[in-house]
């Protein structure tokens, strides 16, 4: 939801009638394969405004979306499509990544208010890489997590050891899937500088989800997160904007307290991981 209270839908969709889909949009025909990432924005009364499709011959996923405070939207999602076979389907001229690393890549993608892309990058190794989160760090800063089984080591996925801001993690863990995180350059998404790579506990192997989200600090407030299902467990971590995981632990609890006193002035995020992609909600508790 944006500040005029406007709605933002992201999804997939098979679905190539005239209208249903795009309307005012970047694309306006299905492009092609299986299935396309689709974008909308609505009204506070619930009228659509516009509609994208985001996609190419292979085949995309649109996983997760965000708006910052201007108004832009960033989508998110997974392709299968050559940058050869569709020349700026996915990826812009200037991007961080402008084509496929793999067999399926992430994506991001930045929208203006009145649907117009701005940019667009892959995101990938050698292997398969999606996006389960994607968060407003400031106003030239997008935080992008997600899964990869890429293991190609530091450069396509993170950065080297010796790179400024040196990632939590450089290399896979050796698991079947790691987790990762990354900071993208608002503009044009060029720059994009991953700053952690973070292997996930061996029983996540088979189903991973994750969801993250951004915290002020000096709040001098715990931070509260309310997993919407907490019967089977879950993971959780605290990052600082550099990368560096700061503290994290598992939990089963309906509710967890994640103090931030005693760190910096700053943002931190919080990456909450579990078989299922949890509901979180960070907000300041009436009482300690």
């Amino acid at each position: 939801m944006d500040a005029n209270g406007a709605v933002y839908l992201a999804g997939t969709t098979r679905t190539s009638c005239a209208n249903c889909i795009a309307q005012g949009g970047h694309q306006m025909t299905f492009g092609g394969g299986g299935r396309d990432a689709f974008l909308a924005k609505f009204s506070a009364v619930g009228q659509r405004l516009w509609g994208t499709y985001y996609g190419g011959p292979g085949d995309e996923e649109g996983m997760v979306c965000a708006v910052d405070a201007l108004g832009s939207v960033y989508l998110a999602g997974a392709t299968s499509t050559l940058h050869t076979a569709c020349v700026e389907c996915i990826a812009t001229a200037g991007s961080h990544q402008p084509a496929l690393g793999g067999m399926w890549d992430a994506f991001i993608a930045k929208f203006s208010s009145a649907g117009g892309r701005i940019w667009g990058t892959y995101y990938g190794g050698g292997d398969h890489d999606s996006p389960s989160g994607v968060a407003i760090c400031s106003p030239s800063y997008i935080l992008l997590a997600g899964i990869t089984y890429s293991i190609s080591g530091p450069g396509p996925i993170s950065t080297p050891p010796s790179a400024p801001g040196v990632p939590h993690q450089p290399n896979h863990g050796g698991g079947m899937a790691d987790f990762f995180i990354t900071l993208v350059c608002e503009h044009r998404g060029a720059g994009c500088t991953p700053l952690a790579y973070q292997q996930l506990s061996s029983q996540f192997k088979d189903v991973i989800n994750s969801e993250m989200r951004v915290i002020a600090n000096p709040s001098a407030q715990p931070c509260l997160i309310l997993p919407k299902e907490a019967e089977e467990g879950y993971e959780w971590q605290l990052y600082d904007v550099m990368g560096h995981c700061l503290r994290g632990g598992w939990a089963n609890a309906r509710e967890l307290f994640v103090s931030l006193r005693g760190y910096p002035a700053g943002r931190y995020f919080v990456v909450v991981m579990g078989r299922r992609l949890w509901h979180i909600t960070l907000e300041k508790p009436a009482e300690e």
